[in-house]
């Protein structure tokens, strides 16, 4: 499988995966899907779905790849790190168009 093909496979994936993780705690309400998917609409719970995500679509990408030799861990760091700060910065950002315009 090539590179370019797993890219679209994975944004595909992911896509539908956030889809999943963002209602599944509406499907099933219990505790455990209270630790791992978003309960409110809070940052802090967006951020935990996009860490979900990423986590699910890491273990089936390492399987994916463990025969290819390849710096893994680079790869799924600045991932998890992009995902996570870009959250972050579009709040920075967005709020105080917010705040001005309503």
């Amino acid at each position: 499988m090539s590179l370019k093909k797993l890219l679209i496979i994975r944004l595909l994936f992911v896509f539908g995966l956030s889809f999943i993780t963002h209602n599944i705690y509406d499907w099933y309400p219990t505790f455990f899907t209270s630790i791992f998917f978003p309960v409110n609409e809070s940052i802090w719970e967006h951020q935990k779905m996009i860490f979900t995500t990423i986590l699910i679509w890491g273990i089936v990408e390492y399987f994916i790849l463990k025969n290819k030799n390849m710096n893994y861990s680079n790869v799924i760091s600045s991932v998890v790190l992009s995902a996570i700060l870009n959250v972050i910065i579009f709040l920075i950002i967005y709020t105080p168009i917010y705040i001005i315009f309503g």
